[in-house]
Order: C-alpha cells, then structure tokens, then sequence
C-alpha cells in the first residue's frame, strides 16, 4: 500500500491511538521547526542499534526542571570547551569495585606553546583525603601561598621562605645542615 499527500496542511482530531509499523524505514522531513511531543506520559525513542542526535552546527539542547539521569556502559565527552555547573553541593566521583588499581585522572595538557594549567579554587577551603594519609605532590617546584599548618610527622627536605618561619613542635626539632 502507498500513502502519498501533496502539498497544503494535513489537519487529525479524534484519533486515540495510532500504530504504524512498516517493514522498511520511516523518513520524516520538515521545512521549519517541529515539535513531537505528548500532553501527558514519556516520550520513548529506542533505536535498536542506537540514536543518532546531529545539530549540525547549532545547539542541542536538552532542558528539564526534573533530575538528569545518563546510564550507560561507558561515556565519553569530546568538545573544543567543557563546563559542568551546579548550584549545591556536587561530587565527581569513581566507584570501582576490582582486585587492581583504578586511577582517576584529571589531567591538563596544551600542544602548543603555553603551558596546560588546573587550577582549583575555593572561596573558604579545600580539602584532600586519601585513605593512606600520604599527599603527593610531584613535578616540580610546589609554592603555597598564605600559611601552611602540618598536622603528624613532618620531614621537609627544603624549607624556603621570603617572609617570618615559625616552627612549633612537641617532640623537639631536630636541624640538620648538610653542606656540598
């Protein structure tokens, strides 16, 4: 059977379901804008060997007052600039479950001639925890600015310092100058 309509607007009232299932594909193609939407219920679109969303050049964009949920196997985001803002308390985290190490890696890098920076920021703290209680900083010259309070057994190999040091200790201070 061929359905063909030619040219003006197709108008339907009345209809309460409608089933159409061919054997081949299903092309639909407008001149404007177009919605396809529902007045109440989800909106399910399946697509056996996956959706494909192409905007072309222009925005997609997906707008909900409710909850964004993505469950996937796997995920990848490749784009030229990336930002995730929140307005609550927000975590990144990796939940693994596995006899081997798992890394997560926030990682910075430029190809060209500047240098690829992370900068964290907060505007009262920032806290770094792991569960062996060892920080480490690796990679050059690390610089903190403001004061540095260490908490436990402290050994420091190089302690520079432009302004007033004060070292305060229980168990005594040992100074040790090795010269070359």
């Amino acid at each position: 059977a061929t359905l063909k309509l030619d040219g003006g607007a197709i108008s339907e009232t009345g209809v309460t379901t409608y089933s159409m299932t061919p054997s081949g594909a299903i092309t639909l193609t407008a001149g404007a804008a177009s919605t396809w939407s529902t007045s109440s219920g989800a909106l399910t679109i399946n697509g056996a060997s996956g959706i494909n969303i192409n905007g072309n050049s222009s925005e997609i964009d997906i707008t909900t007052t409710g909850a964004l949920d993505i469950n996937s196997g796997a995920t990848t985001l490749d784009s030229s600039t990336l930002s995730i803002d929140s307005t609550d308390t927000t975590n990144f985290t990796m939940t693994s479950n596995d006899s081997g190490n798992k890394t997560m890696t926030i990682s910075a890098s430029n190809s060209g001639s500047g240098e690829g920076r992370i900068s964290i920021s907060s505007d009262s703290q920032v806290d770094i925890t792991d569960g062996t209680a060892t920080l480490k900083l690796d990679g050059g010259q690390t610089s903190i600015s403001g004061t540095l309070d260490v908490t436990g057994d402290t050994s420091v190999s190089t302690l520079d310092s432009t302004g007033a040091t004060s070292l305060a200790t229980a168990g005594g201070l040992s100074l040790i100058h090795i010269s070359e």
